[in-house]
């Protein structure tokens, strides 16, 4: 998966890419280096696909590093037995040292206008759409994908995409509010096992004068089960997502 995040980014991304493995010189052509230490520039977005034991020690070198902002791709926290504590110690750690993160156990970020694209799903399984004015918010990676597949099949186009995943900071309300503001979004579309700021939610909802469309995974017994075992979250009740809905104004899509 990270040879296809790098090959991807090497194929779109506008800015500098540096790969960090202790076991390689140079990667595709470019340098590589042991340690986020040894990058010499300053760096704005890391994404980490590791094992989710070392994550913790990465996290704390992207402090001293002054690397702010993370995707964790790498599965293995709230989804999993015993991967509470795991998923803490992160939180934990990114809180302090003012980390903000999306995921674990996520795609990241697609948005085409700067060529940006963490996804670890090759072009050729997943063609990506055209650059447009729709915007999605997905828990659900396979979702987000089977998505983008679609609307290129439909000629439509993607502003911003965001897969996030166990949601251990950044969630719905955030990149709602993010998108609402964003020129280049006219649509927003909305997959989700669950939201841990309900009220947050509503508010970033209720403020975004653009049409939000939701589809809410996890409704009956077995799809609750089915998201405790993929993002580690607690589906809860479909009534009391159904009344938020309503009260927030957006459409739910069946």
């Amino acid at each position: 998966p990270s040879g296809i995040v790098l090959k991807n980014l090497l194929n779109s991304f506008h800015g500098r890419i540096y790969p960090v493995n202790p076991r390689y010189k140079e990667l595709n052509g470019i340098p590589c280096y042991p340690s986020v230490a040894n990058i010499p520039d300053n760096v704005s977005l890391s994404v980490f696909i590791t094992p989710p034991a070392i994550i913790p020690a990465l996290l704390r070198e992207h402090a001293a590093k002054g690397i702010h902002h993370v995707i964790i791709a790498t599965a293995g926290f709230g989804e999993t037995a015993g991967g509470d504590e795991n998923e803490k110690e992160i939180s934990d750690i990114a809180r302090l040292s003012y980390i903000r993160i999306i995921g674990p156990n996520c795609l990241g970020v697609f948005h085409p206008s700067v060529g940006l694209d963490t996804f670890f799903l090759p072009y050729d399984r997943v063609p990506r759409p055209q650059q447009g004015n729709i915007s999605l918010i997905s828990q659900s990676g396979s979702i987000l994908g089977a998505t983008m597949i679609l609307i290129r099949q439909e000629g439509l186009g993607v502003a911003k995409a965001v897969s996030y995943g166990n949601r251990v900071d950044v969630g719905v309300p955030e990149l709602l509010e993010y998108l609402r503001a964003d020129k280049d979004t006219d649509v927003i579309g909305l997959c989700i096992e669950s939201v841990g700021d309900g009220s947050g939610f509503i508010r970033a909802a209720q403020g975004c004068r653009k049409p939000v469309v939701v589809l809410k995974l996890g409704q009956q017994p077995a799809g609750k089960r089915a998201a405790r075992s993929h993002t580690g979250s607690m589906a809860g009740r479909y009534e009391v997502f159904q009344a938020a809905f309503r009260r927030s104004g957006v459409y739910e899509a069946r």
